[in-house]
């Protein structure tokens, strides 16, 4: 009762016998900690440490769905401010290399809740194959590691391009939709260390939800109308001068 007053966590009883119960507890242990904002004394950090290799011994499946409930927790950014913690967390999950872009949290209103998946894209995404890594390891669904592969593909889209966001705002919004540009958004304020929550995110959010995108205006029917003829070449050509439309700034 005195530890759960204090917002201490322990292993009841011994903690080695807990943990060799079920190796699961180590990553539990540390989402509770993280949750009540509880560091990691030296005692159960050795006693952790000296069962770690037991959670190679787990599914994939039940230690992903524990980090899941892990980034779901309100105090995340507490493991950028608890050493032994951050070191644990980071021994389980060694792909997640990020953890300082945690502290932009903070910058954030209480209104605004970022969902699971893009605060993992968030932790994994840089210039290597980690994403591919990560999914592979953990075998991820195909939906996550589609949603996961296409913001990284859109953030090397962005890099290469000074102007995504700017001058070619509108065509990529079209392109890419502007779902998944607000996600891009997000994601660059967290990596990038000079982007102010005001200036470089709230002003562009604002930007993208006062686009109108325009109707493409040409179909089948127009294209018949033309002298093609209907059949597969039909769509080929109308793929192609959507292309030319939009790279045309939609004229």
């Amino acid at each position: 009762v005195k530890d759960l007053k204090n917002k201490v966590i322990k292993f009841i009883g011994d903690p080695n016998i807990r943990i060799e119960e079920d190796y699961l507890r180590i990553i539990r242990f540390i989402r509770f900690s993280i949750q009540y904002k509880s560091e990691l004394d030296i005692l159960t950090l050795k006693i952790i440490l000296l069962n770690l290799n037991g959670i190679n011994k787990l599914s994939k499946e039940r230690v992903l769905n524990e980090l899941f409930k892990i980034l779901d927790l309100k105090n995340l950014s507490f493991l950028n401010h608890a050493e032994n913690l951050k070191n644990i967390f980071l021994l389980v999950f060694p792909e997640i290399k990020y953890i300082e872009r945690l502290s932009k949290l903070n910058f954030l209103p209480e209104e605004i809740k970022l969902k699971k998946k893009l605060i993992l894209a968030i932790l994994l995404i840089d210039d290597t194959s980690n994403i591919d890594y990560f999914c592979h390891k953990y075998k991820v669904s195909n939906a996550l590691k589609h949603e996961l592969s296409s913001i990284s593909i859109l953030y090397q889209a962005y890099k290469k391009d000074k102007n995504f966001l700017k001058e070619n705002l509108k065509k990529n919004i079209y392109s890419y939709g502007d779902k998944n540009i607000k996600k891009l958004i997000t994601l660059i304020f967290f990596i990038d260390k000079k982007k102010d929550f005001k200036k470089d995110y709230l002003i562009i959010i604002k930007n993208i939800e006062e686009i109108k995108l325009p109707k493409f205006p040409y179909d089948g029917q127009f294209l018949i109308s033309k002298g093609v003829n209907e059949g597969r070449q039909l769509g080929v050509i109308l793929n192609e001068l959507k292309k030319d439309w939009v790279i045309n700034n939609f004229s």
